[in-house]
């Protein structure tokens, strides 16, 4: 995205420049995720969402999922990528030519080095 395209839009998490995010009233800024997911939970003044309505339902808070260990948060992050280093993923990808960009990506989001030998796609 680019700020010649998206420069003056607004909308759930903020503008396109600073993106906060912004509570109901468009101006306060919600800085813990949880509380802003709280914040927008469809209300029973709204139109519904789904076609069935299911637990929960405002007034009642969206129940938040327990906290993960240590071991998880780190076995999630290494999924994440985290645990593989840009240069190790630009080795991996070296032989990808005109999609050495998109190779880097993919093996930095998915923290797979075997992605790059799969080839392209």
């Amino acid at each position: 995205a680019k700020e010649e395209t998206f420069g003056d839009s607004e909308g759930l998490i903020g503008n396109f420049k600073e993106g906060n995010m912004l509570a109901r009233d468009g101006k306060t800024i919600v800085v813990d995720p949880n509380e802003f997911g709280q914040e927008w939970q469809v209300r029973d003044t709204e139109p519904m969402l789904f076609q069935e309505a299911r637990f929960p339902q405002y007034p009642q808070k969206c129940v938040l999922p327990s906290p993960v260990s240590t071991e998880e948060s780190r076995n999630l992050r290494r999924r994440l990528g985290e645990s593989i280093s840009l240069e190790d993923a630009q080795e991996a990808c070296a032989g990808w030519g005109q999609d050495f960009e998109d190779c880097v990506f993919d093996v930095m989001a998915t923290g797979d080095l075997e992605l790059a030998e799969a080839g392209s796609y």
